[in-house]
């Protein structure tokens, strides 16, 4: 908690995201940063990549995350060719309950 407010920083290996409602809040935290590790690439928008992750902050408090990359480099790796789109890949049974099923717990 930073200024009665909260305060992230997740990282994952030379990837670090800081959010906090005040930016100059963020803005020390890299300068901390930058002085143990050195100079740093900052982002300051609504649109982020972290993680392999495109973030958009949308406003109104939505988010749109996307992976278009790793979907790509999915597809290139295992060679697959895409010959249709789908809007959900589950089927509709996807949620059908089997009322002759036993509770395990």
């Amino acid at each position: 908690m930073v200024n009665g407010k909260q305060c992230t920083i997740p990282s994952y290996v030379d990837d670090i995201k800081i959010s906090h409602q005040e930016d100059k809040v963020c803005n020390q935290i890299v300068d901390i940063i930058e002085s143990r590790f050195g100079k740093l690439t900052r982002s300051q928008s609504k649109k982020h990549t972290f993680l392999g992750m495109d973030i958009e902050l949308l406003g109104n408090r939505k988010v749109a995350i996307s992976t278009p990359q790793h979907l790509q480099e999915a597809l290139d790796f295992f060679g697959e060719v895409l010959t249709r789109d789908v809007v959900n890949p589950a089927n509709s049974k996807l949620c059908t309950i089997c009322k002759e099923a036993k509770l395990f717990f």
